[in-house]
């Protein structure tokens, strides 16, 4: 089976067809301080969503997804159909499974009717396999060493990149994570691809991972676009 890697995306903004679901936490909601990098001591990760778990949600599609996505690589929700198929596959990456609280949902494709499914929080990995930062072409805002550890700089955010593709020889273990470094999101092997497409899971859109790039400084590179779709 071939190591091709790809990332966990959105359809693309303002899609209409299909399953897009997204979804953010509610107001008011908690946070946990995430963990430091034992070498420089930066945060690893964003913010810890912490439980009780209350979101909102945005329906774009003609159905719900069996997946929602936000804006951030820490967790997804999922319905209870996929939690099943996904904890007899026997594949890793994904843990936790909570239940989560739908307090606003907004139907942007009037044809989806009827209740949302029940969505879990399912956590992703944090792997030990991390972003080549020069072969992905990264540039961050400030010039600053790269921790040889968490693989970020010591200041500054990502600008952007020309593609997510990991260190030479390192193979990841999980089927679903997320990689050190770089400007990566869920990252998910060729095994969780074609299961999600086995068992037609919606609202489940996969991009190359050696071509998924981004740039949040679009006026610096004279008009060139992203590879990747809006999120």
């Amino acid at each position: 089976m071939t190591n091709e890697l790809f990332i966990l995306d959105q359809f693309p903004k303002g899609e209409r067809e299909g399953a897009r679901t997204d979804f953010m936490t509610s107001e008011g909601a908690t946070f946990h301080d995430p963990p430091n990098c034992k070498t420089c001591g930066s945060g690893i990760s964003n913010l810890i969503w912490a439980p009780p778990y209350h979101a909102e949600m945005d329906q774009w599609g003609e159905r719900y997804g069996d997946l929602a996505l936000s804006g951030s690589p820490q967790c997804i929700l999922v319905s209870e159909r996929f939690r099943d198929l996904y904890e007899n596959s026997g594949m890793i990456g994904l843990s936790g499974f909570y239940p989560v609280t739908i307090d606003r949902l907004v139907r942007r494709n009037k044809k989806c009717k009827g209740k949302p499914p029940t969505y879990l929080k399912a956590d992703v990995a944090r792997s030990r396999v991390g972003v080549d930062d020069a072969r992905s072409g990264c540039v961050w805002t400030k010039d600053s060493t790269i921790c040889p550890e968490c693989l970020f700089p010591m200041k500054g955010i990502i600008k952007r990149w020309t593609g997510t593709i990991l260190l030479p020889g390192q193979v990841p273990a999980e089927d679903v994570f997320v990689p050190r470094g770089g400007g990566a999101g869920i990252m998910v092997s060729t095994r969780f691809k074609a299961f999600c497409e086995e068992h037609a899971i919606s609202n489940a859109w996969f991009f190359p991972a050696e071509l998924y790039a981004k740039d949040f400084y679009p006026w610096e590179t004279a008009g060139v676009g992203s590879a990747s779709p809006e999120g």
